[in-house]
C-alpha cells in the first residue's frame, strides 16, 4: 500500500512540474538559439558532412520519447544512406537530449 501512494505522489509531482509551462514559441529569435545549440553539439566530423548553411537548418516542434521537444535537422552528404542529423532539444532548459537515430 505504501508503495503505491509513494507511485501517486511521485506521478502527480510529475504531472504538475510540466503544467503551467509557458509553450515555446518558435519565432526568429529562438530558432537562431536552437540551431546555434544543436550546431554546437555536433561533432567535427558529423559538421564536415552537412551541406547546407547551419544558420539555414530546419527548426520545429516534434515528439521524441513521449516528450514535445524542438527538433534542428541538418542536411547531409550522408542522407541518402543513413538521413538527416536531427539533434533534440528540450524547449525549455534549452539543453541537448539526444539526437534521432540515423540507419
Amino acid at each position: 500500500m505504501t508503495k503505491i501512494i509513494t507511485t501517486l505522489i511521485l506521478v502527480t509531482l510529475c504531472v504538475n512540474c510540466t503544467m503551467g509551462k509557458k509553450p515555446v514559441s518558435l519565432d526568429e529569435d529562438n530558432m537562431k538559439k536552437f540551431r546555434q545549440i544543436a550546431w554546437n553539439s555536433l561533432l567535427d566530423g558529423a559538421k564536415k558532412t552537412v551541406i547546407i548553411d547551419w544558420r539555414d537548418a530546419g527548426v520545429s516542434m516534434c515528439t521524441w520519447r513521449k516528450m514535445d521537444v524542438i527538433c534542428v535537422t541538418f542536411y547531409t552528404t550522408e542522407d541518402i544512406i543513413l538521413g538527416p542529423i536531427r539533434v533534440v532539444i528540450d524547449p525549455y532548459s534549452k539543453k541537448v537530449l539526444g539526437q534521432f537515430e540515423r540507419l
